[in-house]
């Protein structure tokens, strides 16, 4: 519970909204969507309305996040890796 509350006290204090996304995919997906610094298990040519409900509905070992973002905020954590070396 702490972490989460660690969490979300560094999201509201993003100087720039841009840094949303970033922090966003730093505490939830980095973990497992990166490796020797590139993004993998992520299909971009994957329409992004399917890339939001996989992300809502778990798939595989991935949790559901439907409880923590709305899709504003997965449409802008979804752009963010695709400019990520791949």
């Amino acid at each position: 519970m702490s972490v989460l509350l660690f969490v979300f006290l560094g999201l509201a204090q993003a100087s720039e909204p841009d840094d949303i996304p970033q922090r966003l995919y730093n505490a939830y997906c980095i973990n497992c969507h990166t490796k020797d610094e590139k993004v993998i298990d992520f299909n971009e040519s994957t329409p992004e309305e399917k890339m939001i409900e996989k992300i809502r509905a778990g798939e595989g070992g991935m949790p559901t996040y439907s409880w923590l973002f709305d899709d504003e905020d997965l449409k802008s954590i979804i752009e963010y890796m695709k400019n990520l070396p791949q």
